[in-house]
């Protein structure tokens, strides 16, 4: 009776002893896969910190372009004011250039007048002259 007492015995620790192993195993491959999930975690930590440190460094590019562009802008900006100014003093030369041009056909028209009334003058001139001859 011992003996069958010893053998149930022995085969119900056996039982256990199987029921912890697999239990055992089963804990194994559960740390396992949750080391696994953790390595995964972390490498997708690195992936992410490694994607806000571009994140962050395009920011700064970005900013740095945006800078740029309103440099450009400002220069533009003053550009576009200085043309208008060359412009509008255009302008004023082209109005002056038109009244200086008025100005001398005037100057011809004078001209030509005082040139033909010279002409008249010598004419008068001479024919006083040989009237006075004459007297």
């Amino acid at each position: 009776a011992n003996r069958r007492f010893d053998e149930v015995r022995a085969k119900k620790l056996d039982e256990e002893v199987s029921k912890m192993s697999a239990a055992r195993d089963a804990h194994s491959a559960e740390l396992a896969r949750l080391q696994r999930r953790l390595a995964e975690a972390g490498a997708a930590s690195e992936k992410l910190s490694q994607v806000i440190s571009e994140s962050e460094a395009k920011s700064v590019e970005l900013a740095d372009l945006r800078a740029k562009l309103e440099q450009e802008g400002a220069k533009a900006s003053a550009a576009e004011r200085r043309a208008a100014e060359a412009n509008r003093r255009s302008a004023d030369l082209q109005a002056e250039l038109r009244s200086l041009s008025a100005r001398m056909s005037d100057l011809d028209r004078v001209r030509s007048i005082l040139a033909a009334l010279g002409g008249e003058v010598q004419q008068v001139h001479h024919s006083l002259s040989s009237v006075l001859k004459e007297f």
